[in-house]
């Protein structure tokens, strides 16, 4: 969406400019607070030691693709940002990239919360 698509479009365009040393640096700020609000959704789901290892990933699994039923239903099934950035433009820019692959908890977190070997996790 374009600036010019908003209402008063001038007023927000120039403070948009003046928040941010241009387009990609928005881009990357919006990107770094959706992943961050995404991982901490997730990482409420994984860290919840009440339940047992597999049910944590059976809630996280289940929580995602809820969402993801939910966004599609409503017009918005064109993925995650994520891994959108992550396949369009992270492979050619690196600064993306460092934002898209940061430090992932959510890896940490889910490697973590599995079973161990030997436990049947059921």
């Amino acid at each position: 969406m374009s600036s010019r698509a908003v209402p008063g479009h001038d007023g927000l365009r120039s403070s948009l400019y003046n928040a941010f040393t241009g387009k990609h640096e928005l881009f990357e700020r919006v990107l770094a607070r959706y992943i961050e609000t995404t991982t901490g959704n997730q990482l409420r789901i994984l860290e919840d030691e009440r339940q047992p290892a597999v049910d944590r990933v059976r809630a996280l699994l289940t929580a995602i693709t809820d969402q993801e039923s939910a966004s599609f239903q409503n017009g918005h099934g064109r993925g995650r940002l994520t891994v959108n950035t992550t396949m369009e433009l992270a492979a050619r820019d690196p600064e993306t990239a460092a934002v898209a692959w940061g430090p992932s908890r959510r890896l940490v977190t889910i490697r973590s919360a599995s079973p161990a070997r030997g436990e049947s996790g059921s």
